[in-house]
């Protein structure tokens, strides 16, 4: 991949959002990170290049939720999507839909590093 790449974080949560924006800014390779509330918005915006990286809060393992992934993947094909869940089945259910990885809240901030990292085929620290 590029050394310097694009991340999209879709998150409702204004707190929550503004958090991943700040622990993305440990991936130097990720020039640009844009953010936005849902995914409605993420659709519309115009990027300065694809993402490489899509940050996803599946809220709940709804059709809704999966039909926002999947709207995502379209748009973004090449993306890495990463979804936010809430639990182990929720992942099971996201990885079955759009999401490349998963990652359970209440991660550690070195665990979403860690995972970013490896999606966007860098070396983990």
């Amino acid at each position: 991949m590029a050394d310097e790449q694009v991340a999209l974080i879709v998150v409702a949560s204004d707190i929550l959002r503004e958090g991943l924006r700040v622990l993305l800014t440990a991936v130097p390779e990720l020039r640009t990170v844009y953010h936005t509330a849902n995914t409605s918005a993420a659709l519309k915006m115009d990027l300065s290049q694809p993402p490489a990286l899509i940050l996803f809060d599946m809220d709940s393992a709804s059709a809704k939720s999966m039909s926002s992934a999947d709207r995502l993947r379209f748009k973004w094909p090449q993306a890495r999507i990463l979804a936010l869940v809430k639990s182990n089945a929720a992942g099971q259910i996201a990885l079955a839909s759009s999401a490349d990885a998963v990652i359970i809240k209440g991660y550690r901030a070195e665990k979403l590093i860690d995972v970013v990292r490896s999606l966007l085929g860098l070396s983990c620290r």
